[in-house]
């Protein structure tokens, strides 16, 4: 995938710009490490309503893809319900409507509302039930 990627990116003239990066390692925990570092300077992801989607508790606006599976209807549909991101348009137009978005402060509004809404702490909250048999509620976007 990352060479066919890779090819399309040369050809679409974009080698070399500073924008696109496609993320490749042998190993899982490098290429979860590089995955990490560089959403500390991502301001939107677009993807399809994957895992990914949850990345919006994070504050990042998610532009929304079609969904493929089952499983991915149901995310996109938690994700409108929070308000964590916006559907795509056309690709063919991002240029336009991207701009438009930020100009309007969607993006903004969307990263708000993810960070305010979207579960941040779930797998403390799992490991709360397992070792004590409940977990507390929180109020907090910090700690929920």
């Amino acid at each position: 995938m990352r060479d066919y990627f890779n090819k399309v990116v040369d050809k679409l003239g974009l080698s070399g710009v500073n924008t696109i990066r496609i993320i490749y390692h042998t190993d899982i925990n490098n290429y979860f490490d590089e995955f990490s570092r560089l959403l500390h300077n991502t301001d939107i992801l677009w993807t399809k309503p994957s895992e990914l989607s949850f990345y919006c508790g994070l504050g990042i606006p998610i532009i929304i893809a079609p969904a493929i599976g089952p499983h991915e209807v149901f995310n996109l549909r938690w994700i409108r319900e929070i308000d964590g991101g916006v559907r795509q348009e056309d690709p063919k137009y991002c240029r336009e409507w991207i701009t438009d978005y930020l100009v309007d402060g969607r993006f903004a509004q969307a990263a708000w509302d993810g960070f305010l809404h979207a579960r941040k702490m779930g797998t403390y909250k799992i490991h709360d039930v397992l070792t004590t048999g409940s977990m507390e509620k929180e109020a907090s976007p910090f700690k929920r």
